[in-house]
């Protein structure tokens, strides 16, 4: 059985998925000064081991890779996933990021590619020549086991999914469990 927690850390996003060989997969970390003593009480409740073997990192803002360097600190990190698109590069957070990329290695996913170890975990999307937005270009992870199923969507817009998430797996997207984001609009319209 896969397990997979998601954690509380306000703006952002940050869950971690356990495979039922213990094999950790984190997806996105957003660890601040407010969150932290919470966030590592719980990782030390329902980690499966002292170490992260897959940092997953939707997109390079800072709400989805800050306190990388502290998670890394208390549960390193084996390889860090993500997919080559740049971010705000004069970022703390981003200098801290590449920094542990270049520490323990890296691996640039693509669209509707599979995690080798595990080909019932694929990636839906990722770089786009086409789309300008690095939140439209997140990882979009589909986990597909046992009868379960996971989205992780990071901040995927409307745009991402209609013309190429959707288009490109129109008979894959089914799943029992979406994480997504939610962007609050500076005007809401009631229909």
């Amino acid at each position: 059985m896969i397990t997979c927690h998601f954690l509380d850390v306000g703006q952002g996003n940050m869950a971690l998925v356990i495979m039922p060989d213990g094999f950790v997969i984190a997806y996105d970390c957003n660890i601040t000064n407010d969150n932290e003593k919470l966030v590592f009480a719980y990782l030390q409740r329902v980690m499966a081991k002292n170490s992260i073997d897959y940092f997953v990192n939707s997109h390079r803002d800072a709400d989805h890779m800050r306190g990388i360097k502290k998670l890394h600190a208390k549960y390193p990190i084996g390889l860090v996933l993500d997919s080559g698109v740049s971010g705000n590069t004069d970022t703390t957070e981003y200098k801290q990021y590449m920094e542990l990329r270049r520490l323990v290695g890296s691996s640039e996913v693509s669209s509707n590619s599979y995690l080798t170890k595990y080909p019932f975990i694929r990636f839906l999307n990722g770089k786009r020549e086409d789309l300008s937005d690095i939140n439209a270009q997140s990882i979009v992870m589909h986990i597909d086991h046992g009868g379960s199923s996971l989205l992780l969507a990071g901040d995927t817009d409307v745009d991402a999914w209609k013309d190429y998430i959707c288009e490109e797996n129109p008979n894959t997207l089914s799943s029992l469990v979406l994480y997504a984001s939610w962007s609050c609009p500076q005007k809401l319209v009631h229909i």
